[in-house]
């Protein structure tokens, strides 16, 4: 083996850890936006309130996230003017300590009674039932 195909696959393997990264953060980018969703949707029409909201988010994130990475979001859940907000923050450090820095990320959702009750209304109950 040439000194020539040790760089070439060096120089791989640090892009396809690289895409794995990428790939990665999406991914939780993702469904902690899904699980942020489902928190402040299941506050919002029961009147449950925030503990609820973060419950929900909370269990939505453990389904879906390795237990490596779940451990550094932290999820918030709050009211503001009627409209139930939930933050989260991420920081997750590279499969490439030396070459890709840690990265950090903060997605919200929100949800007010007014956006649930014209959801729910009969007519866009019909038409979210024919989209489906």
């Amino acid at each position: 083996m040439t000194l020539e195909h040790v760089i070439a696959t060096a120089c791989t393997l640090v892009i396809l850890l690289g895409v794995a990264n990428l790939a990665a953060d999406l991914y939780v980018r993702a469904a902690v936006r899904d699980a942020l969703g489902d928190g402040v949707r299941s506050a919002v029409p029961s009147g449950r309130g925030l503990e609820q909201c973060r419950q929900r988010a909370d269990s939505t994130i453990d389904a879906l996230v390795h237990a490596s990475m779940r451990r550094r979001i932290t999820v918030r859940c709050s009211v503001r003017q009627g409209i139930v907000v939930a933050d989260a923050t991420g920081r997750f450090v590279s499969l490439l300590p030396g070459v890709v820095p840690a990265w950090t990320f903060h997605v919200r959702a929100t949800r007010s009674e007014e956006h649930t009750s014209e959801l729910q209304s009969p007519c866009n109950l019909v038409c979210r039932l024919l989209l489906e």
